[in-house]
């Protein structure tokens, strides 16, 4: 199942979501803006302390070059060094050095011997020559040249000389120190920390390790100020004091005494500031963020709580509970006006579920509960174990009341039986369109009888006496029925039982409902039985003699069925139950086409018998039965006088015009047609004229008792006659004794049938009795 955020989780993303995002997004440019201006500030100063130590040292070159000129050029210090005064050029030397502020001054020999100095070497360097011999070609070459060199573990930017007179005769040196003092005052200037590196210390010696000097602390971390981007940018707030932005170049090029300075930043110094200020801007962007977070949840609970509220109140609005809303209580105008909205709709739901409920409840038109709410009444009564009386009214023929009366004044009847029904007390139901239902008080004294006088009365209603006619049906609960279900179906059974015995009232009994259970058992085989041409179902023929000549040509078709699980079922109780049930279309073509293939083997046996089929009303109604019927006889290659047709004449009255026409069909394709049971229907002269029928047949409640009864005589004799006159053939069933075959053969009877000649008879028993009895045309009967 889907989880849904909060609305007050929603409200507080949101605030949050815009602080935080526009917070990041201030530190981010603030950060980066600051760490770049502090990145071009040290870019700038480094690019300016290079260009004052580049100057420096320019000048202090062009000083060492003025005076170590000043010195060569003395006379008195040129006839020294050619007479070899050692006393005059230490007292030159130190002079000089003193007044040009000179760390180191020194006289070399043509061959770079040392001849005279103003600092104390240590005793094995006093021989040592300090200048290599390409140094020294150059010089003598050149005249001069600039000088970088470590002394007694000291660096010393130097020039070298020769001392004309006026050939060289010697070479003069002077020496500026480059020391941590030096360094200091650089630092002083530049607010930058110097490092300079020299990288041979003394070229006369090839193995003596590089030279450096530097004023940066022992532990530090430096990065190059050509390599800075925004990674460094991100970086600059978590950097440490001994962090340097460094820049490196070359002071000097020349081959003999490479020298590379660098300058380094202090990244701590430099960023300090900016670090407040971006220290500032996320402390000011916590406090907002924790400010917004506070205001976020008063103002979300402000909304959430009365929208909580809402929510809470429509889930009871949905589970039926209503209650008052305070709608002056917040101090939101729209929540109000949702509050205002949200008591309308209460108040409006509310109204319509009641009006709902009460149509769910109860019936449109008589306002009385209906089947499903008195279903949950009865339930109730049922659990509580009450003892109490339940009565079933039906309306007989309310189809035909509202055909006569009309549709709304029936209705204005069920209302005033409604009335009826309330004055008795109790609880009262309309079911169904013709049926109620009243729950009798146990006060109440009324017997069903009275009941049903007090309801069957003659109502006035448009100028109209409407008195319809009432079955009234009783139950005792919770004797007869423990469960609303069960009474239902056991009212409908006892509504049924009243109907077929035309009683006005009548209780409840259980052999009712034993028959309603065996005609549902009898429904269900049936249609098993009827899924298979060999089923349970089977056929007998009871033979037809003809009068005149003694013999068979045909027969009746009976249908017999032996279940398996309910036994013999008579014909005349599970095709009566056919008939309800909207079977006994299938019904009739089973037994045709069983009896078309049973005709067919009584031809190929040479038996040419016609075999009579009972048709019901429904089957008549049927328009596709005549051409299935010839279907079935083409196929076997049978002509149409191998069957003919019965019908009850009872079935055919109701109407008739239709039944005609659909039987005039069925001569028309040379089919025999027979009225059966005649005379215990609605007889008449214009009914035999109407119907297309051939034959006649007497019922057999006329003939059973022909040979003793004048009466059965008389109107044996009567059929005849009135058959005759139509031209129609008359066969008497039922006869059981030989006197009756005589009466009927005096009488002008064509056909006998009966026990007496052969009672019904399975296939095999038919084909055996039929060989002495039948005869192979049937031309000169039809």
């Amino acid at each position: 199942m889907a989880r849904y955020a909060s609305f007050k989780s929603k409200v507080l993303k949101l605030v949050l979501g815009v602080l935080v995002f526009s917070s990041i997004a201030i530190l981010i440019n603030v950060w980066v803006t600051t760490t770049k201006t502090g990145q071009s500030q040290v870019v700038d100063a480094l690019s300016v302390g290079q260009g004052v130590l580049q100057q420096v040292f320019a000048n202090r070159e062009s000083q060492l070059v003025n005076s170590a000129q000043v010195l060569t050029d003395d006379f008195g210090f040129k006839q020294a060094v050619a007479t070899r005064d050692n006393a005059t050029i230490n007292s030159v030397l130190n002079n000089h050095g003193a007044r040009i502020e000179a760390d180191v001054m020194a006289l070399l020999s043509l061959d770079g011997s040392l001849l005279s100095t103003t600092i104390n070497l240590q005793p094995n360097n006093t021989d040592a020559s300090i200048i290599s011999n390409e140094k020294l070609a150059e010089v003598l070459s050149s005249g001069g040249s600039t000088f970088w060199t470590v002394i007694e573990g000291s660096l010393y930017q130097s020039i070298l000389l020769t001392v004309d007179a006026p050939r060289p005769i010697a070479i003069a040196l002077v020496g500026f120190k480059v020391d941590e003092q030096l360094l200091q005052s650089f630092d002083e200037i530049t607010q930058l920390n110097t490092t300079i590196e020299l990288v041979s210390s003394n070229q006369a010696l090839d193995d003596v390790e590089p030279f450096a000097i530097s004023t940066l602390p022992e532990l530090h971390h430096n990065y190059d100020s050509d390599a800075l981007d925004l990674g460094f940018s991100l970086f600059a707030m978590g950097i440490s004091e001994n962090t340097y932005i460094s820049r490196k170049f070359e002071l000097s090029d020349t081959n003999y005494s490479p020298i590379s300075i660098t300058l380094s930043a202090n990244v701590e110094a430099v960023f300090n500031t900016f670090k407040q200020l971006q220290t500032s801007i996320f402390v000011i962007a916590l406090g907002s963020i924790a400010l917004a977070l506070i205001f976020g949840m008063m103002l979300s609970s402000s909304l959430t709580r009365p929208l909580s509220r809402l929510a809470e109140i429509t889930r009871k609005i949905a589970e039926g509970a209503y209650e008052d809303l305070d709608t002056d209580r917040h101090g939101i105008y729209e929540v109000n006006q949702l509050t205002t909205s949200f008591k309308k709709m209460q108040t409006n739901v509310q109204h319509r579920e009641n009006k709902i409920r009460f149509q769910a409840q109860h019936d449109l038109i008589t306002g009385l509960f209906n089947r499903a709410h008195i279903g949950e009444l009865l339930a109730e009564k049922l659990r509580s174990n009450e003892s109490f009386q339940v009565v079933g009214i039906r309306i007989r023929s309310i189809r035909q009341l509202n055909d006569t009366f009309g549709q709304q004044n029936v209705d204005i009847y069920l209302a005033e039986l409604a009335t009826s029904l309330r004055k008795l007390g109790g609880l009262a139901a309309r079911l169904s369109s013709s049926e109620f239902m009243w729950v009798c008080p146990q006060t109440n004294s009324n017997t069903l009888q009275g009941i049903h006088q007090h309801l069957e009365h003659n109502i006035s209603i448009n100028n109209l006496g409407i008195k319809p006619r009432l079955s009234l049906v009783a139950l005792d609960c919770p004797r007869d029925a423990d469960e609303p279900l069960t009474l239902f179906k056991r009212l409908n059974i006892v509504f049924e039982q009243a109907d077929k015995t035309h009683k006005e009232y009548l209780h409840f009994s259980a052999s009712y409902e034993e028959k309603y259970t065996k005609r549902l058992d009898i429904i269900h085989h049936l249609k098993v039985a009827l899924s298979d041409i060999n089923s349970e179902l089977s056929m007998v023929y009871q033979p037809k003699m003809h009068i005149s000549t003694n013999s068979v040509t045909k027969v009746e078709a009976l249908i017999r069925w032996n279940s398996q699980a309910l036994g013999f079922v008579p014909p005349d109780e599970f095709i009566d139950i056919a008939e309800q049930a909207n079977l006994i279309n299938q019904l009739t073509r089973w037994v045709i086409k069983r009896v078309v293939l049973d005709v067919k083997e009584m031809h190929e046996q040479g038996h040419r018998v016609c075999a009579a089929i009972n048709l019901s009303a429904k089957d008549i109604m049927q328009a596709d039965l005549l051409p299935w019927i010839l279907i079935q006889l083409t196929q076997l290659n049978l002509p149409v006088t191998a069957l003919s047709f019965e019908l009850t004449e009872s079935d055919l009255v109701s109407d008739a015009d239709t039944a005609a026409q659909h039987l005039q069909e069925f001569r028309d394709a040379g089919f025999h047609l027979a009225i059966d049971d005649f005379g215990t229907g609605y007889s008449s002269l214009a009914y035999l004229q109407k119907l297309p029928v051939s034959d006649i047949k007497i019922d057999k409640s006329f003939v059973l008792n022909l040979a003793i009864n004048e009466a059965d005589q008389k109107i044996v004799t009567s059929i005849i006659a009135l058959a005759k006159s139509f031209n129609m053939e008359v066969v008497a069933e039922g006869i059981e004794d030989v006197t009756s075959l005589h009466l009927l053969q005096e009488y002008g009877c064509d056909w006998a049938q009966g026990y007496y000649i052969c009672k019904p008879i399975p296939l095999e028993a038919l084909l055996s009795w039929l060989e002495p009895h039948s005869i192979n045309t049937l031309e000169h009967q039809l």
